[in-house]
């Protein structure tokens, strides 16, 4: 998923992650579609039947957790919905790829991404340097909206 929709910063994820402060609803939501990746050993340590049985547990708690509203962020429901598109569970469920990618593009038009893309594009690309000075540490939010305003477009 990362190399088609790099809407995460990376270091800030696993730097919150490592302190205990990450989101719940983001670590459900990158759990999904890696638990397809993961090797069945681990899999079946952790105590899920298959892969398809650990992605759909993965899946239903970032829905709930999106349906509670549990995460107050916008930015990172709109990362989490851009992930979501790619999910593809073993059965039918009414929250495909076409709920997530509308519920992306809802919170991308409220967060107004696209003039905040526009108005930074030519001064910041994600990891560029102006200066010597790294836009990511400066501007992680601008980047992370960029990288997922350009997700949004690629879909």
């Amino acid at each position: 998923v990362y190399p088609f929709a790099p809407v995460i910063n990376r270091v800030d994820f696993i730097r919150g992650y490592q302190s205990g402060h990450c989101s719940l609803f983001l670590l459900y939501v990158i759990l999904a579609p890696a638990s397809v990746h993961a090797p069945a050993d681990v899999l079946s340590a952790c105590g899920f039947a298959s892969r398809s049985a650990a992605q759909e547990l993965f899946f239903s708690k970032a829905k709930l957790l999106h349906d509670f509203s549990a995460e107050d962020d916008p930015l990172l429901m709109l990362q989490g919905s851009i992930i979501l598109c790619m999910v593809i569970l073993d059965h039918p469920t009414d929250r495909d790829f076409g709920y997530w990618f509308h519920n992306a593009i809802r919170l991308a038009t409220k967060l107004d991404i696209r003039n905040v893309y526009v108005s930074y594009s030519w001064t910041i690309a994600p990891g560029m340097s102006i200066a010597g000075i790294n836009c990511l540490r400066i501007f992680p939010q601008v980047c992370s909206r960029r990288q997922s305003w350009y997700s949004l477009q690629v879909v």
